[in-house]
């Protein structure tokens, strides 16, 4: 949870900071363009802040090293988590599944290229690992726990997948949709009327548009 800080509307009539507030630091608050706006900020007032990981819209307010701290320090815990929530889930060898241990090696992996939503799932979204209440992974079956989302979060990945594809080729979005539930090729061909050899070279271009789309979200 991010340390509670009241969004502030812009100072006027001087610097954010002034001499007396020399125990203060300026903590880059992550906002967007629309609401820094709507406080009274400029185009100008708005920076581009690296947190973590992630380049961040922000504002800089006024607060104590204290405040600063935490707020980051949440903010790079949050990012952590987001981008495990993206590796993929591979099988432990005992009959249930963990979070791929390895990091920015998915290029190397042999199901790095598969669209099978019953293999591992690398491109296709699959069900995240369950994280207990006290933020501790730990293994979990198959199907994620009541509650955690993981189908929404596979759906919304997937529609993401689809109009990515299908910006580039609209009729690559149904192959995409069908992929995913698990429809053969032969079947493909069948459902959208075009030769078996027509949907096995779309897949492989499928599989070309989808690995340049991994790579922006892991």
């Amino acid at each position: 949870m991010h340390i509670a800080m009241r969004f502030p509307p812009r100072q006027t009539g001087g610097n954010l900071m002034t001499n007396k507030d020399k125990d203060q630091v300026l903590i880059p608050m992550v906002t967007t363009i629309e609401a820094a706006l709507d406080y009274g900020y400029s185009l100008k007032d708005i920076r581009q802040w690296r947190i973590g990981n992630r380049m961040c819209t922000v504002i800089l307010v006024p607060g104590t090293k204290e405040q600063y701290d935490s707020y980051l320090s949440s903010f790079s815990k949050e990012f952590k988590a987001e981008d495990r929530d993206k590796r993929c889930q591979i099988s432990d060898g005992k009959g249930y599944t963990i979070r791929c241990p390895e990091s920015n090696k998915c290029k190397d992996c042999p199901f790095y290229h598969s669209l099978d939503k019953k293999g591992y799932g690398t491109l296709t979204f699959s069900d995240l690992t369950w994280t207990n209440e006290d933020g501790i992974e730990e293994a979990s079956e198959p199907v994620a726990p009541e509650g955690y989302g993981s189908a929404e979060r596979y759906l919304e990945l997937l529609q993401e997948l689809m109009g990515y594809v299908g910006a580039i080729r609209p009729e690559y979005a149904p192959v995409v949709k069908l992929l995913s539930d698990g429809i053969s090729r032969r079947e493909i061909a069948k459902e959208l009327g075009v030769p078996k050899s027509t949907v096995i070279d779309w897949v492989r271009k499928i599989q070309e548009l989808t690995l340049k789309f991994m790579e922006d979200i892991i």
